[in-house]
């Protein structure tokens, strides 16, 4: 997530409830989104950005994750990320943001 995402993240936390927020990620492989995850939910890894410490623990699914469907309209998932699913690693992925639930409860 680069530092203008991580900003505009931070305004939107600070001016409002983000409860029932969901951040939807689409990096293209595991360790990136890693790194995504852990950014929203735990604090920027990097220690570069305006995230830094600061613990958001958003909920974050990967559009691979089959449950992100859900935000989707069943034309847009087809035409949209449909297409995308089958050239990502989504064992991989998948592992990955289960890792990161799991770690943060």
């Amino acid at each position: 997530m680069d530092l203008e995402d991580q900003w505009k993240l931070a305004r939107v936390i600070e001016h409002g409830n983000h409860t029932n927020l969901c951040v939807l990620i689409g990096c293209p492989d595991a360790e990136s989104s890693q790194i995504q995850a852990e950014t929203v939910s735990t604090g920027d890894p990097s220690l570069s950005g305006p995230l830094t410490g600061k613990p958001l623990r958003l909920r974050v699914m990967h559009i691979v994750e089959p449950e992100a469907a859900a935000f989707f309209s069943p034309r847009a998932f087809e035409k949209y990320i449909l297409p995308a699913i089958h050239r990502l690693d989504k064992e991989a992925i998948c592992q990955r943001m289960h890792d990161i639930r799991k770690k943060n409860g």
